[in-house]
């Protein structure tokens, strides 16, 4: 969005894309609620352990480049 001030001074664009945004969010959480929910205990176990994985990762390489540029 353009414009991160007061809601009052968004846009009609933004209002629009920030509800496109949620909306997509929830179908995505819901769509992942769906797949989960069909897989055995392991397999989510495994997804949960592939998740913290990758969000670890994340967490390193976000550091790293506020580590260089700070």
């Amino acid at each position: 969005m353009a414009d991160d001030g007061p809601v009052e001074n968004w846009t009609v664009r933004d209002r629009i894309s920030l509800v496109t945004k949620v909306l997509t969010a929830i179908g995505a959480v819901q769509y992942l609620e769906n797949i989960i929910g069909q897989l055995q205990f392991y397999q989510r176990a495994t997804l949960v352990v592939i998740a913290v994985l990758v969000l670890g990762e994340l967490l390193q390489r976000t550091r790293r480049v506020i580590g260089a540029d700070g």
